[in-house]
Formats: structure tokens, C-alpha cells, sequence
């Protein structure tokens, strides 16, 4: 951002403009391709790639890293200067856990619950159900996977690749539904496998994130925004996690005869194979 400041005085018009939307749109940039850019601003895809290289960058993607690196800083001390400013040794957990509790209620508050009912129904109707997270993601995706795997059985969380994510390039369709969770900083592998299987296996996308603004939201059929907001210098899962149980009880709800005849089959292989003391 320092670099973008500084040669603001020597670029041309249309650059300018190219300038002041990357200014005033710090976090969507760090995402965005050129293309898309020039698309916002009202510009030629030339004029961002030619901007890069005004401004010392050998091409647009060095720029775009710059972006990243300046924006992750600077979020990150803001983070770190409200923790101190707003908390204490004395205070720590009681103002954590309001802060989830208002977390809970903003994300109850966003949801819409025709929409909702309808999510339920396309993951109930779907042949195949992957549930997708990497990173600081990885708990809530595979939690509902490993769950609706029990009440449902055609499920397949996928935290990692591998095997399963290869089964998923492989062998969802249409008939399939992803649900995925992506929270800032927005995990590349998340964003582009989600992508690829919108656009090329025609999956249907329910997706978990925080913002709007969020890079799944314009690849999802349903989204679901989730408050993540925490006292930490990380992003709380509370209410992800409370959305995710949820969901479990609704499709409980709705599937009650499929879900039952599910569990106990589940039981009954755990009996077989001794897999508890209780």
C-alpha cells in the first residue's frame, strides 16, 4: 500500500482510478485477478497489468503478494492492539465468552430460514455430500462430514488433500452438494477446488463464511454467514460450530426414519468391533 501511495503522483489517469479502488477495497483486492479489477473500476485488464509494472512490480502477481503481505500485517497488529486495548488478566474469559455469545446471535440474526430449509433439503436429496475445510477450518468441516456420515452415510469430509479429495474431482456430479467452510484468510485450496467443482462437475455449493465479501459466496448456491469475531488475535469457530449443530438436528429432524435406521446400524458395528468401554 506504501508503494501504491507513493507513486500515485506518476501514473496516468486510468491507473489512478485503478489506485484509489485498491485503496479503498484493501482486503477484496488481495483476491481479486486483474481481470475483475478492471472490470470494477471501468478499465482495460492492461491498464492493472500495466500499473504493476509502474509501480516496480515485474508483473501483477508480485503486486498482488505485495497486497497480501501489507494487508496480513496490518490486520494482524490491528488484531493484536485491540486485544490489549480491550482486555486483561482479570477480564479474559468472561468478555471471550460474551464475545461468542454475540457472535451466535449476529450469525442467528443473518440467516435465512426459507433458505436454510432448503439447504437441509438438497443436502437430505443429494446423492454424494462432501464437507470441504483446510487450515483453521479443518474442525468444522470434518465434524459435519464425520457426523452426517453416521445419520446420512454418503458423506465424505474432506480437510486435506489426497485420496478423497481425488474422489471428489473424480465422482461428484450434479447430483452432489459440497458444503465448505472458508474463513479470512480465504485458504486457496478451498476457494479453487470449490470453484472447479462448480464449474466443471456442476455441483451444488452450500457454503459456511463470515463476510459477504467472502470469495465462496459468489460460487455458492446457499451461504451462510457466520460471525467470527474474537478477542483473539484469531478468528472464532463458535458460531460456525453452532450452525453445524444446527444443521445436525434439523436433518435429524426432517430424515428422522432415514437417520434412525442409520445409527443403529452404526451401533451395531461399533458393538462388533469393541470400540468403546461404555
Amino acid at each position: 500500500m506504501d508503494l501504491v501511495h507513493e507513486n500515485n503522483r506518476i501514473v496516468t489517469k486510468a491507473e489512478k482510478l485503478v489506485i484509489d479502488y485498491i485503496l479503498e477495497n484493501k482486503k477484496e483486492v488481495t483476491y481479486m485477478t486483474a481481470s475483475k479489477i478492471s472490470k470494477e473500476v471501468g478499465v482495460g485488464k492492461t491498464t492493472v497489468v500495466r500499473l504493476a509494472s509502474s509501480l516496480g512490480y515485474e508483473n501483477f502477481s508480485h503486486m498482488q503478494s505485495s497486497l497480501q503481505e501489507e494487508f496480513i500485517k496490518h490486520q494482524l497488529n490491528e488484531r493484536m492492539q485491540d486485544v490489549s486495548e480491550n482486555i486483561d488478566n482479570d477480564n479474559a474469559m468472561i468478555k471471550s465468552i460474551n464475545k461468542d455469545i454475540a457472535n451466535i446471535q449476529a450469525t442467528v440474526d443473518n440467516i435465512n430460514m426459507n433458505e436454510f430449509e432448503e439447504a437441509i433439503k438438497l443436502i437430505g436429496g443429494s446423492k454424494g455430500i462432501y464437507t470441504i475445510g483446510f487450515r483453521s477450518s479443518i474442525a468444522d468441516a470434518y465434524y459435519l462430514g464425520i457426523t452426517l456420515k453416521k445419520m446420512l452415510g454418503n458423506t465424505f469430509p474432506i480437510t486435506s488433500t489426497g485420496v478423497i479429495l481425488d474422489h471428489c474431482f473424480q465422482n461428484a456430479n450434479e447430483n452432489s452438494v459440497v458444503i465448505a467452510f472458508s474463513f479470512p484468510r480465504y485458504t486457496m485450496q478451498t476457494i479453487e477446488s470449490v470453484r472447479y467443482l462448480k464449474e466443471q462437475n456442476k455441483v451444488k455449493v452450500i457454503s459456511i463464511t463470515d463476510s459477504i465479501k467472502s470469495p465462496l459466496v459468489t460460487i455458492s448456491d446457499y451461504f451462510f454467514l457466520t460471525s467470527a469475531k474474537s478477542l483473539s488475535p484469531l478468528y472464532s469457530h463458535v458460531s460456525s460450530m453452532a450452525l453445524i449443530n444446527a444443521i445436525i438436528a434439523t436433518v435429524g429432524q426432517y430424515y428422522n426414519e432415514r437417520v434412525t435406521k442409520n445409527l443403529i446400524l452404526e451401533e451395531e458395528e461399533i458393538s462388533r468391533r469393541n470400540v468403546f468401554y461404555l
